[in-house]
Order: structure tokens, then C-alpha cells, then sequence
């Protein structure tokens, strides 16, 4: 890492545990890259660069040369270098550094193929969050209540925390840190809040917002301890998005579509990469040591998995929505707004379909035709909306008369339901329709227009099997 001597008053690249970066990295890197036959080329193609040619030409403050000498003699004595000027090797990694230009980074183990440029990421954090949050809170609506607010809302705090982080010089760390914790904080909680209102659930406020108030208090009091604030920071925004990844988990067998899994993804990564960094932290890891604000590996995967996460959020979310608003249009465009029951366009094609089918297989279908006896008597004393409650009465009955997956309720016409019964035989549909007609009966609903005084039913049964029919018209 880079520090600077206390003997010699320089800064240079020596081996340490850094927990502060210096003043400027330029400070530790070559104003020329050194090649290593020393006449300011690289060496041609097949050339061969010994040990001792690294010894020699090895600069003290060349990161690009000076890294495992010994142990690059202990493994390999010989390395071959490639056309485009970089190395390549057959023997043992760790050795490359003894001939070539492939940087290592300074704070890990392990050798980057290519630099990532923080300032670069976190331009792009920036401008992708905020053109999302633009986005989301375009589509929202506060009169519909989706938890598109909140979540507009939550992507937006998440982005301005990237900007606060940024700026330790201009405001100093504790309070640039302090701020991007505690929007960070609030934007996990309005993604709870969002997936609470889409999924009309109630969750507890504590559950939601006691993490804000938590992680300042934790901040503030393990500020000057790095290890402890990161653990503990880490894991609060952890808990955070394991109570949002909670509340998608319990209602994942009645959400429509696949957007929750976009949705999902997004909280799981989120979720990975704050345990493995607690992880990091406890173990007491170089590049996890530092803040996100620095630069190092760490700091690079943490813009780009932020990256990643906006995206997955914003982008699950709203097919969310929209899948729900799908499934809520083909419901309506099926279903009677009454009786809850299926209208007369659902009936007519599931009719279709099974009578195909029962063509098709010599399978038995059945139909059961079920009239209300004198309703226009009963809308005519009792008045409209008694109609209505007596027409969802019987309804509810027919819907608990039949339990086979395959059946089907539908409203036919007025006062008048169609029970489509595949794979029913005759008598069969005649003992299900007279145990509807009795279930009615004992509902006992007061007809003052009936000859019996009470709410009766007419019922008429029909199979494929009992006569020949041509088509769906004749059967009914």
C-alpha cells in the first residue's frame, strides 16, 4: 500500500495495513512506466526476462515492478512476454509482476485486468438513479395507492446518499457520512412502505422506520471505530432489505407475473454484497477497511452492484404494477361486477374449449341451468337492491356447491346461472342440481311474491352422453 516513511519523509509502496489513503496517489506511482530492458520500450516478441533482469531494473516506487521479488525466484526463474507488450505466463500468477506492466492492485491479493474508475461509476450511479426516480414518479399516482410513491420516493434518497458519500473534503466525514447513512436508511424504509401499500398489508411503523432512528445513533457512537461502524451500518441496511425481501416472500403465490422475481433479485444482491462486507470488516480485510468513498475494489463492486440494484428495483417494481393491472383488466373483462361469478364472454369460450374437448376424448359433459323462480315479483316488492344482495346470496351458493377445479359459474343472464360440469354424467348432474336447490331452500330468504313465501330455485340438467347434440346452442 501506499504510506509514507517516517525516516525518509517520501511516500512509496510498502507492505502494510492501510486505513487512510494518502494525499495523492500520484505521489507513489512513476512518472514513466519502466520497461524492463531499461531502454524505455518493451521487449519484442519470444524476448525472455530473468530474475535478475528484475532486480535490476526494478524501480522502488514502480508499483508495476516492485511486488514479490523473492517469492518470484522461489517459484520461476523465466517469464515470456506477449505481442501486445503484457506477459503471459505458464507457471505460478503471483510471479507476473516480476516482468510486466499488468497492474496489481495495491490494497488486495488478487491482480485486476483492468482499472475501474470510481469517479466514472459513481457518474453513472448518479445519472441512472436519477433518471429512474424521474421515471417512477412520472407513472405514479397517489389516488391509486400502489406503492409507486414510496417507491419514486426511496429511489431518489438512495441516489442523493451516492452524493453526499462523495463529498467528505467539502463537508468533512462525519457529517457527509452521517447524511448518506441516514438517506440510505430512509430509502430502504420507503421500499417497505411501497411494497406495504402495493400488497395492502399492514406492518408494524416500528419494523419500517425503527432501523432509521437506529443507524445515526450506531453511527454516531462507533464513528472513530472503522471495523465496528461498518459491521454494524452494514447490517442494519441489511436487516432493512431482508424485511422488504420478507414481505415479497409472503405474498409471492398471489402476485401476478415475473416482475417480482426482477424485484427479488435486486434486494438478494443488495442483501449479498452488505453480509459479505460485515464479513469482510470482521475479518479485518484491507479493502473492506475502507470507506466507500475510497478507491479500491471493493468500493468499484459496491457502485456497480448499486448499479445493478437500481435497476433490478426500478425495473421489477413497475412490470410489478403492471402485471397486476393486467391481471386485474383480464378479470374484470371475465368476471360479473355483481355476483363475483364469470360473465357471459368467459362462459361462452370455456364452453367452447370443454365441449372441444369432450368431442375430442368421448368424455361426458355436463350443463346445469339454474333459474330464480319469480324474481321480477321479487325486485318489484323489494326494490332493486334486495335484488342485488339476493342475486350475490344464491351466487355464493352455487360457488360452494361446487369444489371440483374444473367447474365452472357463470352468470347466463338476469337472474339465471350456467354450472359448465366436465366429466359429469347424468345422474351426477341431477343429484348436484336438486343439492342446490335444497341449499337455496335453506336459505330461507323471505318472498312475499312466492306461492311457498320463500326464495326458490328452478333447476334443469343436461349431459353430452344422454342424447346427441351438435353443438353447445342444442345443449343448452
Amino acid at each position: 500500500c501506499c504510506v509514507k516513511s517516517v525516516a525518509q519523509g517520501a511516500w512509496g509502496w510498502r507492505d502494510c495495513v492501510a486505513t487512510r489513503k494518502p494525499p495523492s496517489l500520484s505521489a507513489c506511482r512513476p512518472a514513466q512506466p519502466r520497461s524492463v530492458e531499461g531502454a524505455g520500450r518493451w521487449p519484442r516478441v519470444g524476448s525472455s526476462c530473468t530474475h535478475n533482469q528484475r532486480r535490476k531494473h526494478a524501480h522502488p516506487g514502480d508499483r508495476h515492478a516492485l511486488v514479490l521479488g523473492s517469492h518470484a525466484e522461489e517459484q520461476s526463474d523465466k517469464f515470456t512476454w506477449r505481442e501486445d507488450g503484457h506477459f503471459g505466463i505458464s507457471d505460478v500468477e503471483p510471479t507476473l509482476a516480476a516482468c510486466g506492466r499488468l497492474p496489481r492492485h495495491p490494497l488486495g491479493q488478487g491482480w485486476m485486468l483492468m482499472d475501474m474508475h470510481i469517479p466514472t461509476l459513481l457518474a453513472a450511479v448518479l445519472l441512472v438513479g436519477a433518471v429512474l426516480s424521474l421515471s417512477v414518479s412520472a407513472v405514479a399516482h397517489r389516488q391509486q395507492r400502489d406503492g409507486m410513491v414510496f417507491w419514486a420516493v426511496g429511489l431518489g434518497m438512495h441516489t442523493v446518499s451516492y452524493v453526499f458519500l462523495f463529498q467528505v473534503e467539502a463537508l468533512g466525514e462525519w457529517a457527509a457520512f452521517m447524511a448518506a447513512v441516514v438517506l440510505r436508511s430512509c430509502a430502504w424504509a420507503a421500499f417497505s412502505e411501497g411494497l406495504s401499500q402495493f400488497y395492502r398489508r399492514r406492518v408494524p411503523r416500528l419494523l419500517i422506520w425503527g432501523p432509521v432512528a437506529i443507524a445515526p445513533v450506531a453511527f454516531a457512537l462507533l464513528f472513530e471505530q472503522l471495523a465496528p461502524r461498518i459491521i454494524s451500518i452494514s447490517l442494519i441496511f441489511g436487516a432493512q432489505s431482508l424485511l422488504a425481501l420478507w414481505l415479497m416472500w409472503q405474498a409471492r403465490r398471489t402476485t401476478p407475473g415475473r416482475g417480482q422475481y426482477f424485484l427479488m433479485t435486486g434486494l438478494v444482491t443488495a442483501l449479498v454484497f452488505l453480509v459479505l462486507r460485515s464479513i469482510g470488516a470482521f475479518m479485518g480485510t484491507e479493502a473492506d477497511m475502507l470507506p466507500m468513498n475510497g478507491e479500491g475494489a471493493v468500493q468499484a463492486v459496491g457502485l456497480v452492484a448499486a448499479l445493478v440494484v437500481l435497476l433490478l428495483l426500478s425495473i421489477g417494481f413497475v412490470l410489478m404494477s403492471k402485471d397486476r393491472a393486467d391481471s386485474l383488466n383480464r378479470m374484470l373483462a371475465t368476471q360479473d361486477s355483481l355476483t363475483g361469478l364469470a360473465n357471459r364472454r368467459h362462459l361462452n369460450e370455456t364452453l367452447d374449449l370443454e365441449w372441444a374437448r369432450a368431442s375430442r376424448t368421448g368424455q361426458s359433459l355436463a350443463l346445469i341451468m339454474i333459474d330464480i323462480d319469480h324474481f321480477k315479483a321479487y325486485n318489484d316488492h323489494y326494490g332493486h337492491q334486495a335484488g342485488d344482495d339476493c342475486l350475490q346470496r344464491v351466487a355464493r351458493t352455487l360457488e360452494l356447491s361446487t369444489r371440483r377445479a374444473g367447474d365452472l359459474v357463470a352468470r347466463y343472464g338476469g337472474e339465471e346461472f350456467l354450472l359448465v360440469l366436465p366429466h359429469m354424467n347424468d345422474a351426477g348432474g341431477r343429484w348436484l342440481g336438486e343439492s342446490i336447490r335444497q341449499a337455496v331452500d335453506m336459505l330461507n330468504v323471505p318472498h312475499a311474491g312466492a306461492p311457498s313465501g320463500r326464495l326458490t330455485v328452478s333447476v334443469g340438467v343436461a349431459t353430452t352422453h344422454e342424447a346427441v347434440h351438435p353443438d353447445t346452442a342444442s345443449l343448452l
